[in-house]
């Protein structure tokens, strides 16, 4: 993760500084409870998708399982980490219990 972030560019940084600052620092809205229904990958929903994001942005959108697939599978590339086997339960998870048909 230190090398993925050392290669940004000062503007990439900028962002990511602007968006950490907006959502995580002082002032920032306090977050909203949301319990995830039991089922194989809810852990990781909750100790993955959380490091970055809600709960309640994960889960508000209703999505097809294709859509699911490669919003995971894109999450973990940003983040150059290779965990086929997660990203799977993860959209697995989500298209089972906020997926859209």
């Amino acid at each position: 993760l230190r090398q993925r972030l050392a290669q940004l560019t000062p503007r990439e940084a900028d962002t990511v500084i602007q968006y950490l600052v907006t959502n995580f620092g002082p002032g920032a809205p306090a977050a909203t409870a949301v319990a995830l229904p039991s089922g194989p990958g809810k852990e990781l929903v909750e100790t993955r998708c959380a490091v970055c994001h809600t709960l309640e942005r994960v889960t508000i959108v209703k999505r097809q399982k294709a859509d699911w697939d490669h919003i995971v599978a894109n999450m973990y590339e940003r983040w150059g980490v290779s965990a086929p086997e997660e990203a799977q339960t993860i959209a697995g998870y989500l298209a089972a219990q906020f997926g859209r048909n």
